[in-house]
Order: structure tokens, then C-alpha cells, then sequence
């Protein structure tokens, strides 16, 4: 199936897809306080994940994320900071304002995607049957997200990219940073992984445990490409 409008008729769009496939992995979190979020992306970015989530979680949210936004795109040129927990267009227009690279949500919301079209901005909905699948590709998108994942299974994906092979998949929720999880969603056909409160703990967020954030991000990245020693 081939529609006309599509997020793949915007390069932008394509350059922030292919950075997400590319390292196979979204690291994902939300913290009310600026400093450590800074912090915390910093981290994420110099373990080599250039694509972060930050989530639309919090009272704090959107003024958190305008300003981790405004100043990682200053300082590095190769990142992108999407907005996440995203269920409609009101929640989107002021996120995609700040500088969203994508928006993402655990939900298809055809206006939101309407309007993410018009802002050249990556709208990743969140799916979780055939019929929603299908209804996001007629919205444009190409690239979903399979979310909850501990509620599907690694076939799920082998069975929707059948009859629909040009979608991709980030699976969030249930992803585990093991070798077994990872292999068993990406040998399905995952294009990405999504990690939450298992990549970035509430420990690490409270205690400003960066160190050890920095350790198991950068296992993490190894272990996304394929290295297990």
C-alpha cells in the first residue's frame, strides 16, 4: 500500500528515522528538574545514543524539555530530542514549538499526525493491532510504535510485517537491556528498542548517578550493535 502523504516525503523526517534504526535503540525518561535532565542527556549522548525521548510525564515537562532542547542542539549538531507520551495535537503543538525532532505516544491520534505533517516534524504513534497499523500508515507514518510491548510478543512483528513490509517497529514497554531481549525483538524485525526506567533508574535519577548511567548506557549501545563481549 502507498499513499501520498507521508513522513518519507520529508527528508528531515527521514534524517531522524534513520538516526533512531541506525542505533537501534531510544533511551526514554522524565525528571521535573532541568540540571539533572541535562545531565542525564548528556550522558545518554556521549554513550552514543543521539536519539533521546524525553516524556510529556510531568507539571515540569514542557518547560524542562524546552530547555534541554535548546541547549543540546547548541552544543551538538548530531542529536535529536523528541517528545514522548504524546496523546493528542494539543499535547504536541507546544512541544513541536520548542524543537521536537519527533513526536511519539502511546497512542494514533490522526490529528496530531495531521499536524505533524505540517510542522515537518516525525509523528511515531503507538499501535498495538493490525487495523491500527493500517490506519497510521493512511496518516503517513511509516515508523510505529508497538507499545505495550510485554503484552505483544516477538512474533506479533513477524506476523504484521507479512502483509504490511514497509512499516518499522520500535517496540516500549517490557524491553529488557539483556542480550536475550534484544536478539529476540530485533531478530523479529524490531527496527528499534525503547528503554525506560530500566536504562534510566529512579536511583540514578535522584542520586545524580551518572557514572553508573554512563556504564550501562554504553553496554547498552554495544550490546544494540551486535557486540557481546
Amino acid at each position: 500500500m502507498n499513499f501520498k502523504v507521508s513522513f518519507d516525503n520529508s527528508e528531515k523526517c527521514k534524517t531522524v528515522a534513520n538516526a533512531i534504526t541506525a542505533i537501534k535503540g531510544v533511551p526514554l525518561f522524565y525528571c521535573g528538574d532541568a540540571e539533572k535532565s541535562m545531565s542525564i542527556a548528556e550522558t545518554l549522548y556521549h554513550a552514543g545514543f543521539k536519539v533521546i525521548e524525553f516524556t510529556n510525564r510531568g507539571e515540569n515537562a514542557l518547560s524542562v524539555f524546552s530547555a534541554i532542547c535548546s541547549k543540546l542542539k547548541n552544543r551538538y549538531s548530531d542529536i535529536y530530542i523528541g517528545a514522548g507520551t504524546i496523546i493528542d495535537d494539543y499535547d504536541a503543538k507546544p512541544f513541536i514549538k520548542a524543537g521536537a525532532d519527533f513526536i511519539m505516544g502511546p497512542n494514533l491520534s490522526e490529528d496530531t499526525a495531521s499536524l505533524a505533517l505540517k510542522k515537518d516534524v516525525l509523528y511515531i504513534p503507538g499501535i498495538m493491532t493490525v487495523t491500527e497499523a493500517v490506519k497510521a500508515m493512511k496518516c503517513g507514518c511509516r515508523i510505529l510504535k508497538l507499545f505495550p510491548g510485554e503484552v505483544l510478543t516477538p512474533n506479533f512483528i513477524k506476523a504484521v510485517k507479512a502483509p504490511l513490509p514497509n512499516l518499522s517497529f520500535i517496540v516500549t514497554g517490557g524491553v529488557k537491556p539483556t542480550s536475550e531481549s534484544i536478539d529476540s525483538w530485533i531478530d523479529a524485525g524490531a527496527a528499534a528498542l525503547g528503554f525506560g526506567s530500566q536504562l534510566i533508574s529512579r536511583e540514578i535519577i535522584d542520586n545524580c548517578n551518572y557514572s553508573a548511567l554512563k556504564e550501562k548506557s554504553e553496554k547498552l549501545v554495544r550490546l544494540l550493535n551486535g557486540n557481546r563481549s
